[in-house]
């Protein structure tokens, strides 16, 4: 196992991810003390290997994200000026969350960003095998209840749980 340390219910240690900026908090989510099991570094390790196309996806879903923020938050009365055209300029991913998997067979990723338009809350991104399914405001998905229900899909329906639970 890696540089890993128990803090409370999560195993938190920092990791080289070039393709999000370099080195980010890692967490992963354990029940008790047990420590991180080999599926779960096996998810970890799928974020090296996610294709540098995968940040397009992310900015364009960002912006999305921030068209439908915007109206409540006002950035131009706060004085914050986001370039759309340029968004990753405005979001800096800063931690990488693995859920408990179980048996699941499925890569889930739960990666946060600071962003600009959302100062308390920030964004977050979810990467199902290799594919941005989500980008918005972070969810508590990985603590809930509803988790085991994508856990439990069939792989085929895995996509939809967990696209629907996100809701």
């Amino acid at each position: 196992m890696s540089n890993f340390i128990l803090d409370g219910q999560l195993w938190e240690a920092t990791k080289d991810l070039p393709l999000f900026g370099g080195r980010l908090k890692t967490y992963i989510m354990q029940e008790g003390k047990s420590p991180p099991s080999g599926r779960q570094l096996a998810v970890l390790d799928s974020a090296n290997e996610l294709p540098g196309a995968i940040l397009a996806d992310i900015a364009n879903l960002a912006i999305a994200y921030y068209r439908r923020i915007d109206p409540a938050v006002n950035c131009a009365a706060e004085g914050t000026v986001i370039d759309v055209d340029n968004i990753e300029n405005n979001y800096q991913f800063c931690s990488i969350s693995i859920p408990e998997m179980r048996d699941c067979d499925s890569n889930i990723l739960f990666i946060s960003a600071d962003c600009d338009w959302e100062v308390e809350h920030g964004m977050q991104v979810v990467v199902l095998d290799g594919r941005v399914v989500y980008c918005g405001e972070p969810t508590s998905l990985p603590f809930s209840r509803r988790w085991q229900s994508v856990l439990d899909a069939p792989a085929e329906k895995r996509d939809e749980t967990l696209k629907l639970c996100l809701m």
